[in-house]
């Protein structure tokens, strides 16, 4: 075996090793081969891979100043990975707002800022050219003569007169221009990317509910606007807030179906106010109209979104049905009471100190007519109910004590009753309900006499 060995790796032999012809010298490989043959503890990877159990856990910490087997090695290895997985995910996933974020601007200017910024490379490296020959060409020694050198700064032209021929060589302004404008840039980027992130941090104001910060970002971007006009990234900053400013206006206006207290409507509508700069005063009278028109729209979403809420509030009584149309309909008319003269009270708390003093007919004829509008729709919610539930009070099946017997006309003057103390408590705000209430359920309607109706309205003059 040490034979056949040897033979194979003699070619491997240096030169002056001939283990052929020196009998000594092949003597001598072929018992250092036999013995490596014969060597068990050399090829056995007892050693390397035997052992007690490896337990991952206690790799870092081992204290033995033994050698590791390849076993240990590569348990040490796996779990080497796997804590630094484990820090990698838990470092995406406390900075995964950041990384949306920062993928939605790499989206957004990818496509154009990449060619934008190889067209600006390749014009920095042919200016770095030109700029280079005509250096060189200044420095060549030659019998050449150069003329017009006191003209060489104002018209950025080298006229080069040779013996032979007459060359002209011009450098742009706008080429210098341009190399100053982008080392300004440069030399100023940490303020260029805080002007990027504008609008990032306009919808971080908005999202985190502080509205006025959002306005304050945006007045700020437009009097940037207004100072440099012919700035591009000031107009596509001021229309990216614009657009995050829309998206709060329209949760704002979500906000106003829900049951909000009268502090939280004033500041929804102090935001939205300052949004559509209503109240702001005019630089010119083209821009009155605008500010009355927002004005009007206001007026229309508060009350039709205080109309929805209270529509949904009367919902959530149908169940009341069931058991007593009395308690329903007494119910009915507290919810009207409360709500309607909470939604009065907000609306000419916000409105009235915008009102224009110079033309107060004008605006007192708008306000008339979207309050009317809004009593209207609430009476005839109002007469449905009572044309449904008020004939049928006294019933059999509304009796909370089937042994008791049940006025039905104690019933409906009591129904009666709440319905005049909720026309009084309106009369503050100088609306028509009562009138539109007698016209639909005395007249229209004639779901209640006209005699029952003045009966209990002396009652409640004479108690009052």
């Amino acid at each position: 075996m040490s034979q056949l060995l040897l033979e194979v790796l003699r070619d491997d032999l240096p030169a002056d090793l001939d283990v052929t012809t020196d009998e000594s010298l092949g003597r001598i490989a072929q018992e250092y081969l036999s013995t490596l043959l014969t060597n068990d503890d050399l090829f056995s990877l007892d050693n390397h891979v035997s052992g007690p159990p490896v337990d991952i856990k206690t790799l870092p910490n081992r204290q033995d100043s033994t050698k590791p087997t390849i076993l240990e090695e590569i348990a040490e290895l796996d779990l080497q990975e796997h804590t630094i997985n484990s820090q990698l995910a838990a470092l995406t996933y406390k900075h995964k707002d950041l990384i949306i974020d920062v993928g939605h601007e790499v989206d957004m200017i990818g496509g154009e800022g990449v060619l934008q910024l190889m067209k600006e490379v390749d014009q920095l490296a042919s200016a770095t050219q030109q700029l280079s020959e005509l250096g060189s060409r200044e420095q060549a020694p030659s019998s050449s003569t150069i003329t017009a050198e006191s003209s060489l700064e104002s018209s950025t032209t080298t006229t080069t007169t040779t013996t032979n021929s007459t060359t002209s060589v011009a450098v742009p302004a706008k080429l210098y221009t341009q190399i100053e404008s982008n080392r300004s840039i440069l030399a100023n980027i940490d303020s260029v990317l805080d002007m990027l992130e504008i609008p990032t941090l306009c919808k971080l104001c908005i999202l985190q509910g502080n509205y006025q910060e959002s306005l304050e970002i945006s007045t700020m971007v437009q009097s940037l606007l207004i100072r440099f006009p012919s700035i591009n990234i000031f107009k596509t900053v001021n229309r990216q807030v614009e657009q995050e400013l829309q998206m709060m206006v329209k949760g704002l206006v979500r906000l106003l179906g829900g049951n909000l207290k009268q502090g939280n409507i004033l500041k929804v509508f102090q935001i939205l106010i300052k949004v559509g700069g209503v109240g702001s005063p005019a630089l010119d009278e083209s821009t009155v109209e605008p500010s009355t028109t927002s004005l009007s729209v206001l007026k229309s979403i508060y009350l039709n979104s205080r109309f929805h809420f209270i529509s949904s509030s009367l919902d959530t009584l149908k169940p009341l049905i069931k058991f007593n149309r009395l308690t329903y309909l007494k119910r009915f008319i507290e919810t009207y009471r409360e709500h309607i003269f909470n939604t009065l009270s907000v609306y000419h708390s916000i409105f009235d100190p915008l009102t224009d003093s110079n033309d107060p007919l004008n605006e007192r004829s708008s306000d008339s007519l979207v309050i009317a509008q809004f009593i209207k729709s609430l009476v005839a919610l109002l007469t449905d109910a009572l044309l449904e539930h008020y004939p049928r009070l006294g019933d059999a099946e509304d009796a909370s004590d089937p042994t008791v017997e049940i006025s039905r006309q104690a019933h409906q003057d009591g129904v009666v009753l709440q319905i005049l103390y909720l026309c009084k408590s309106l009369a503050k705000y100088h609306v028509d309900f009562e009138t539109a209430v007698v016209w639909a359920v005395c007249y229209d309607k004639e779901l209640i006499s006209e005699a029952d109706w003045m009966r209990n309205l002396k009652k409640v003059k004479r108690f009052r």
